[in-house]
């Protein structure tokens, strides 16, 4: 039995904002998401990845990486299936021709259940889940600290998708001149497409 001490909470909080604040498929989703659909509309899409990220770290918590170590066909399968859903949602965001804020890459933002299952795609969130259990969570954790750990992650990264989404609700009235949203939806899809790679190539 071990303490959940300062200086490992310091360490998972760093970890935490490390992974969520920085740009990958979820935050860029969110971004899109904000310019296209505006906050309150992207609000469900939000409430999913923090559920849906804070039930796949619950799992961890009870052994759910133990079991993705053992089998490796899991991981591999999870990890390409992931990947290429999400280069194909990249593609669609980049050959989206937007001239306007109300025509966008799909009818309606994500719903609360779509974004929670996109979760269980998202290479990058799978290396965290991986990454935090490997190195953070001591061995000797019982499942309530590693329980408690998961809650502790997650309510770190948790605010930086509303800035993604608050971000991009404040470039909605600069990017409906021109085809400036088209040119914005090509970034977003090219970064979309990079994170995934990066996730990928970090694990």
């Amino acid at each position: 039995m071990f303490g959940l001490s300062l200086t490992l909470l310091s360490a998972c909080a760093m970890f935490a904002v490390a992974t969520c604040a920085t740009p990958g498929p979820n935050n860029a989703m969110m971004l899109s998401s904000g310019v296209n659909f505006g906050f309150k509309r992207t609000l469900p899409h939000i409430l999913g990845v923090f559920l849906g990220c804070l039930f796949i770290f619950l799992l961890a918590a009870v052994g759910l990486q133990q079991w993705l170590f053992k089998f490796f066909w899991v991981q591999f399968t999870l990890k390409w299936a992931g990947a290429s859903y999400m280069l194909y949602l990249a593609y669609c965001i980049y050959r989206t021709e937007a001239t306007s804020i109300q025509t966008v890459y799909q009818s309606q933002p994500f719903t609360f259940f779509q974004a929670a299952l996109f979760q269980w795609v998202n290479p990058k969130l799978w290396a965290s889940v991986l990454g935090y259990y490997g190195a953070y969570v001591p061995a000797e954790a019982s499942i309530m600290q590693s329980i408690l750990l998961s809650f502790f992650y997650i309510l770190v990264g948790f605010p930086f998708g509303f800035i993604w989404t608050y971000a991009g609700v404040k470039l909605r009235a600069w990017l409906q001149e021109d085809k400036r949203l088209t040119y914005f939806n090509r970034s977003m899809g090219c970064l979309l497409a990079l994170s995934i790679v990066a996730a990928l190539l970090t694990e």
